[in-house]
């Protein structure tokens, strides 16, 4: 029998990166797939295959069969009802339970609520969906009004509510629950015909989870809703973008040294930590939140209504702070995410041992941090777990409670010549103007990166330079807004507050003396990007030292032949990558590893390092985005080093020149590398990992699929 699955092999049981033992190792745990010839051959010369065949289409029959039985059984209630209910009536009602030994029952639960959606008034829905280069004539039936935005490449939607969730039109949740079912169909043909199932159905995507603890269907959801989030972009892309042309547009010689950049935007004397733990993060950020006198400002791109530190903070912490102090807070939110979780919360996890309540490590639980609330903390009162959907309807309910005291931004806004999606992926949270907390987590780290991910804590003058990036966005949501309706924070003091200032003098440090600025960036379909211009500066000016890791990868062919360089002139390059191992998303997967065997090609000398099994651990997930040169500069955000970042994601990033901050940066690489990575040697080895295009699985752009192959 062929396998297809990549199993966990003992292969990998080393406790550190032995180049002699890697390529070897990768070639023996991910095995080429069998080409199409020989599968058609086994199918013709095997009787055991063609039973296999007739078993997988008595499954889809008697699926097809409890899919119309399901359905007429359902038809008179739903045609008696669905049109009288909202949108969130009918995914409540018909909520879909995922089996993943059961995917039968699954898909009948999908089509009930498809036939309900089909019944609802398509043309109901603020929300504009992920598609609203073809939806113009669409966007004017509905009175959607896209703005220009001065001194950006944007137009936002005027889109103002503080107290609902802006919601996406049946029409365009039935668009997405189709491409979600037949995702799901192709995992059921792979679960029943196995090496025999069709080339789609047994591409890494679907397949390969053997390794995975949680809930597979649920993955197979949310990867299914981040390639759509993607697809409209990266299809204009293809029409409008010269990847050549870009790529010259960032050759070393244009990019000026972080120096030359930052000069003037470095603020001195700026005291930095780093927060390298779920509840170390939580513990610093609730924290915060207590001892905040005036304002509270978060911004994030999403929300996980089943992580219990999140409901903490949004539903019993800022609400006591916001009675206690009288601080007002500014949640800004990015709707376009918000719009794929209004409908994950259709599909509910029903198998409880798939659930995750501690990270891999298993030193940090979903609720740990609350032996880590400050004094005074208010009670934990909100432990059942919320689909997303239900979390955000309470903090809107929250926010018609407090009125201005706590205000709600939804960003919408997209390209203002291509008229595709544009994302925020900033994240921060800001007190007082004086404090913040900036990096990669979503309001908080996520158990699955629970011990890898980092952020920073940021003490000083500069906190304004992230407040200020996050204002405008704010500020560019806030157009449409009443007159009588303020969407300023309170003016901050010249001090900090006693509360803030004893909170501030309890933490330990990675550097007092810091230089920081703050950059941020404006991606459109011209791709220029001040974060990744600094970055490139960064590589450039490297003498000795390169060491990187972003969460999400797929290096632009550019910054591998600015590698390559500087390998040649002695310089040391160290870099971590997410492979399918760790990495829940595998819309990039393709991109990083056609990235990676061309990084391979032209820095041979590299030290390239990818998440896989190390003494028979699955590895954690690295979120961490972070860069250090020559150990004494380093970067820290929400940037990851992708094409996306330049043409879609908008991103923030701290630059700073603290050689104890870099050296805490590379020991946090050190110790990530040796308990999560293999290295990979040769082209060859990353090949090994080279997933196949499939529904889940697509490229971005036209970057990487024609510039190396």
């Amino acid at each position: 029998m062929l396998s297809t699955s990549l199993p966990v092999s003992s292969v990998f049981e080393q406790n550190d990166n032995d180049p002699t033992m890697t390529a070897a190792a990768v070639t023996a745990v991910v095995p080429m797939p069998p080409t199409e010839a020989a599968v058609a051959s086994a199918v013709v010369e095997s009787v055991l295959v063609q039973a296999a065949v007739q078993q997988v289409q008595d499954t889809v029959f008697a699926a097809t069969a409890v899919l119309a039985a399901a359905a007429a059984a359902a038809a008179t209630c739903t045609n008696t009802t669905a049109s009288r209910l909202s949108i969130p009536q009918v995914l409540e009602q018909f909520r879909v339970p995922l089996y993943e030994n059961d995917l039968a029952t699954t898909l009948a639960h999908l089509e009930k609520l498809e036939d309900a959606l089909r019944l609802m008034p398509q043309q109901v829905g603020r929300a504009p969906g992920f598609y609203t280069s073809t939806t113009l004539e669409h966007d004017v039936s509905v009175g959607r009004i896209w703005s220009d935005v001065p001194k950006t490449p944007y137009q936002v939607l005027d889109i103002y509510a503080t107290n609902s969730v802006p919601l996406p039109t049946p029409e365009f949740v039935l668009k997405c629950c189709d491409i979600i079912k037949k995702v799901l169909l192709l995992r059921l043909e792979f679960l029943t015909l196995g090496e025999f199932a069709s080339r789609e159905a047994r591409t890494e995507g679907i397949s390969n989870w053997d390794f995975h603890e949680g809930c597979i269907p649920e993955a197979l959801i949310n990867n299914t809703l981040e390639t759509i989030m993607f697809q409209e972009a990266s299809t204009i892309l293809n029409h409008v973008v010269d990847p050549d042309e870009w790529k010259a547009a960032y050759a070393p010689e244009k990019c000026p040294s972080p120096e030359a950049t930052c000069k003037d935007a470095y603020v001195p004397n700026t005291s930095v930590r780093l927060l390298k733990q779920r509840d170390e993060y939580l513990e610093c950020a609730m924290g915060l939140c207590m001892a905040a006198e005036q304002s509270i400002q978060i911004s994030t791109c999403y929300f996980f209504g089943n992580d219990p530190a999140q409901r903490y903070i949004m539903l019993d912490l800022l609400p006591y702070c916001i009675r206690q102090h009288n601080v007002t807070v500014h949640l800004l939110l990015d709707l376009m995410t918000m719009e794929s979780a209004f409908i994950r919360s259709a599909f509910v996890n029903k198998d409880a041992a798939t659930k995750l309540t501690q990270d891999r490590s298993g030193s940090v639980t979903l609720t740990s941090f609350l032996d880590h609330c400050p004094a005074n903390a208010p009670e934990f009162t909100h432990a059942q777990a919320l689909t997303t959907l239900d979390f955000l309807r309470k903090i809107c309910e929250m926010a018609t409670e407090f009125g201005d005291k706590f205000q709600i931004r939804w960003w919408c806004a997209r390209d203002a010549k291509h008229k595709y999606r544009v994302k925020n992926h900033s994240k921060a949270i800001v007190v007082d103007r004086k404090v913040g907390i900036i990096g990669g987590s979503n309001l908080n780290p996520q158990l699955n990166a629970a011990t890898t991910e980092v952020d920073m804590l940021v003490v000083g003058d500069v906190v304004d330079q992230i407040y200020a990036s996050t204002k405008a966005l704010w500020d560019a949501a806030s157009r449409c807004l009443p007159a009588d309706v303020s969407h300023d924070l309170p003016v901050s003091k010249t001090e900090l507050g006693a509360r803030l200032s004893e909170m501030v003098s309890r933490q330990v440090y990675s550097d007092q003396a810091c230089r920081v600025a703050i950059v941020r960036s404006l991606p459109s379909f011209e791709g220029e990007d001040a974060i990744f211009r600094v970055i490139m500066g960064a590589i450039k000016q490297a003498t000795t030292s390169i060491t990187m890791c972003f969460g999400h990868s797929a290096y632009p062919l550019v910054v591998n032949e600015a590698i390559g360089l500087a390998a040649a002139r002695g310089v040391r390059c160290k870099l971590l990558f997410n492979s399918y191992f760790s990495n829940d998303l595998r819309g990039g997967q393709r991109d990083m590893f056609l990235s990676l065997r061309h990084l391979l090609t032209v820095a041979p000398d590299a030290e390239v390092y990818v998440t896989a099994p190390v003494n028979g651990n699955t590895p954690s997930f690295v979120h961490a985005k972070y860069a250090t040169i020559d150990g004494e500069w380093s970067a820290c955000g929400s940037f990851n080093l992708w094409p996306r970042a330049s043409f879609y994601e908008i991103e923030h990033e701290a630059i700073i020149d603290s050689k104890a901050v870099a050296e805490e940066f590379e020991a946090k690489f050190e110790r990530d590398k040796v308990t999560h990575t293999i290295r990979l040697l040769t082209p060859e080895d990353a090949d090994k990992f080279l997933p196949a295009r499939c529904m889940i699985s697509e490229v971005f752009g036209p970057f990487f699929e024609k510039q190396t192959v």
